[in-house]
């Protein structure tokens, strides 16, 4: 194989044509220029490689295990295995994998490693289809990954909707191309700059490393996206109401004290965005399975009553939290930030 420090191995069987498809998906991938030359590549015939298979444990040395069934993918980093995949999977997803492997070369496992940030960020992410888009779903996927990096832990806020929407217009987005685009706002909710198409890690890396620095974007290339920087001023028509609307869900217990403590605050929220947000009050005990399901997506743990969360209406959570006083104190606040009636 290839001496690159990223290496796969499909093991595969003659005539199974999810083989074929997984080494159809990998040949494609590896051809586009953020991974061409960087990532080995070999197809091995399961049936006569025993002694490999062995190796990774999918054999015994003589025969295949009852369990072994092909495809097989095997990703290394540095000679080490480090993931496996035993189904098919999207284009999409393999970039998603590459791009993570491919960012932590040479940067310690992290990549913001040894850089300190202070502060927080916005990336809004606009698309063209819905939002299972593959070109989407790819960007999506390398944002999410590096907002888990340690050092930028809990300062990136990232939102996504589509380029149809009333909103989308505040930033002229009708005059970019077909694909998705990344709007980068620094902590004083100003716009940065802006990616046009896929984002590899590596190009999302540099871009969210700008933004928080307030660094010129000028000097982000990749060649598998269109780079704009060009930033825009939200047109005063759009800039003075919603461009979409939002559900306030609260679950609440019978005697809870904390939760009349902020019946007050969700019924002063109720009336002020009664045109933009709905407000929904939910019994958490008389609905233990439907509590779960929000606490499930919640990016806390939720262990007291009230839980309040705010989704946008096509059910992305935008914030939760069990802390009565700090919904007392932000809730307003938070939905003039997702209603977009102002900067953060």
């Amino acid at each position: 194989m290839p001496q690159q420090s990223v290496q796969i191995i499909e093991f595969s069987a003659p005539l199974c044509s999810a083989c074929q498809e997984v080494a159809e998906t990998i040949a494609t991938v590896l051809q586009e220029p953020n991974y061409q030359d960087k990532v080995g590549f070999k197809k091995v015939n399961g049936l006569e490689s025993i002694s490999l298979l062995t190796q990774y444990g999918l054999a015994d040395g003589q025969d295949l295990l009852d369990s072994t069934a092909f495809p097989i993918t095997i990703f290394l980093k540095d000679s080490q295995e480090v993931k496996r995949e035993l189904d098919t999977f999207s284009a999409g997803d393999l970039r998603s994998t590459l791009d993570q492997l491919l960012g932590q070369v040479g940067s310690g496992g992290s990549a913001f490693a040894g850089r300190t940030f202070s502060g927080g960020i916005i990336i809004r992410t606009f698309y063209d289809e819905a939002e299972t888009d593959e070109d989407f779903q790819s960007t999506k996927q390398v944002i999410k990954a590096l907002m888990g990096e340690p050092e930028v832990f809990r300062r990136i806020h990232f939102e996504w909707q589509s380029k149809k929407a009333l909103f989308a217009r505040r930033y002229e987005l009708d005059k970019h191309p077909k694909g998705p685009v990344s709007l980068f706002f620094d902590k004083n909710g100003a716009e940065h700059g802006r990616l046009e198409g896929i984002l590899s890690a590596e190009t999302a890396k540099q871009a969210i490393i700008a933004t928080f620095e307030r660094s010129s974007m000028d000097n982000i290339n990749t060649s598998s996206s269109t780079v704009n920087t060009t930033t825009s001023t939200p047109k005063p028509s759009y800039a003075q109401q919603p461009q979409r609307k939002l559900r306030l869900i609260e679950f609440y217990r019978d005697n809870c004290t904390s939760c009349k403590a902020i019946a007050p605050t969700i019924a002063a929220a109720e009336s002020k965005y009664k045109d933009w947000v709905s407000v929904h009050r939910i019994h958490g005990e008389q609905n233990p399975d439907f509590m779960q399901k929000y606490k499930r997506k919640a990016t806390e743990d939720l262990i007291f009553f009230p839980m309040v969360f705010i989704e946008t209406e096509e059910g992305q959570l935008l914030y939760n939290s069990d802390h009565y006083k700090n919904i007392q104190k932000d809730l307003d606040l938070k939905l003039r930030h997702f209603l977009f009636l102002e900067t953060v």
